[in-house]
């Protein structure tokens, strides 16, 4: 079985001055006037790339009458758990990013799920409560525990509610970039998939969460490798796993992977076949990488 996931091409790609403040690896500069267009072939060449190894990707288009900046980051919003039936819609930190929220892609994409059980957090933002989806919450492949970063877009009380659905553990930890400043989401540290772990261990600030978390993860017989902040500012933590038409795909950007060091490429391509694109602008720009881009639905 491959997987099926879901990318929303964006209509209006650019820089989100409500996102800018919590998010250190969104630059300021000024853009490129055709920022969009720019975007938006690297968006089709990732799409490509991804069907090129059996993925199964749904496109949405999104609206230009309702264009969003970060609409190219759909995981902040909403998470599909087949497992269980169950479907997440999240509160999300700027105003300016709620209106991406789209039920009726909800709808499309569970269609053929025997039932779905759609639990919607996002009122929560009225009490100034967030949880932006798998950018907040990285979930383990194997046992279906959930990892969590402190940050203005995360909440412990309402992680922890989503992993009570799903009848899972959760780690919550405190981590910091080389400048001190809070991570802004968990997917930028770290990606957890059946066959490896890759993430920035040493931003983690406390020794015991971070050996608690180490040893966690080690405990599933499978590689832990470990990132420096420089790789992790690259955007090398924010991969994803999924699985192509000949064997588990290490997904990530071409910025990701060439940070990587010759030694840690080799051990990926012994367990992975790598799917590398560049996407420059929209990781430049947006503050997120591929990971943020792909929304996994289920297998087919």
């Amino acid at each position: 079985m491959v997987s099926r996931v879901f990318m929303v091409r964006p209509a209006a790609f650019g820089p989100n001055p409500q996102t800018a403040d919590s998010n250190a690896f969104q630059s300021r500069e000024v853009p490129p006037h055709n920022l969009h267009e720019l975007a938006r072939m690297e968006f089709d060449r990732l799409t490509e790339n991804l069907r090129a190894k059996g993925v199964l990707v749904e496109v949405f288009d999104e609206p230009k009458e309702s264009a969003n900046s970060d609409a190219v980051f759909p995981n902040n919003w909403v998470s599909f758990h087949p497992e269980v039936d169950r479907v997440f819609l999240y509160p999300m930190l700027a105003p300016k990013r709620r209106d991406e929220r789209r039920p009726d892609w909800v709808h499309s994409l569970t269609r053929r799920w025997a039932r779905v059980k759609i639990t919607d957090l996002t009122d929560e933002e009225l009490s100034g409560r967030y949880l932006e989806g798998t950018g907040a919450l990285v979930f383990d492949p194997v046992d279906g525990s959930a990892y969590m970063a402190r940050s203005p877009r995360s909440n412990d009380f309402l992680a922890q509610r989503v992993v009570d659905l799903l009848n899972a553990d959760l780690r919550i930890f405190n981590a910091a970039g080389d400048q001190g400043r809070e991570i802004y989401h968990t997917n930028v540290i770290m990606g957890i998939g059946q066959q490896m772990a890759l993430g920035c261990w040493s931003s983690i600030l406390n020794n015991k969460e971070r050996e608690v978390i180490i040893t966690s993860l080690t405990a599933n017989q499978r590689p832990i490798l470990h990132l420096t902040q420089d790789q992790m500012n690259a955007f090398a933590g924010n991969w994803i796993e999924l699985e192509g038409s000949n064997g588990p795909l290490f997904t990530a950007s071409r910025t990701a992977w060439n940070t990587l060091s010759s030694e840690q490429q080799r051990v990926i391509e012994g367990l992975y076949t790598p799917v590398i694109t560049g996407i420059p602008n929209i990781e430049h720009f947006g503050g997120g990488s591929v990971r943020c881009m792909i929304c996994t639905v289920d297998r087919r």
